[in-house]
């Protein structure tokens, strides 16, 4: 899902920013004993992946080059001289480093730094509470979106093991003959 927050930074200036948020999910492939994965913790953790998005954006989030910030691209917020593009916030409650029942996050900005404690406490008291209320009000939507992915994700793969077990399948015949071969 996609939101539109207003940002006003230190000096004054309002931003309007374009947000994509979505439920964390788990990632599963098959391999030769069956099922495996990452990121399982995701079926009981609700942690949410926010993404700060250029502001000429009109469709669906698809990859960091759509980030405010990737190479000059609009939508971006300055904070104390710094360019806070390319950020992403992950977002859940209960997070280790903050009280019981308290959204936390998790930050990257410019691509994948770390930010500083200023940058934090600017997230914490103007990105955090917008974003944590959007998630709140669109929990539902976001699960169903999330797991509608999963689903299909896991019938992608299912249907290439298919393809895969064809193709290897079709060359039985031609490695038996070969077999016989002097």
């Amino acid at each position: 899902m996609k939101t539109t927050i207003t940002i006003t930074t230190k000096k004054n200036v309002t931003v309007d920013t374009k947000w994509s948020v979505v439920l964390e999910r788990p990632y599963h492939y098959i391999e030769r004993n069956g099922w495996s994965g990452r990121n399982d913790s995701a079926i009981t953790r609700r942690a949410y992946k926010c993404n700060l998005l250029r502001s000429d954006i009109e469709t669906n989030f698809d990859t960091r080059k759509d980030h405010a910030g990737w190479d000059g691209n609009p939508g971006s917020i300055t904070f104390r001289g710094n360019d806070l593009g390319e950020m992403t916030l992950t977002i859940e409650r209960n997070s280790p480093n903050h009280p019981k029942g308290a959204w936390g996050f998790y930050a990257s900005v410019r691509g994948f730094e770390r930010t500083t404690k200023t940058e934090n406490d600017f997230i914490e008291t103007e990105i955090l509470p917008k974003l944590s209320k959007f998630i709140e009000e669109n929990a539902n939507g976001l699960f169903s979106d999330a797991k509608e992915l999963y689903e299909s994700c896991l019938k992608r793969e299912v249907e290439n093991a298919r393809k895969m077990l064809a193709e290897l399948e079709s060359k039985i015949p031609s490695m038996v003959e070969a077999f016989g071969v002097k």
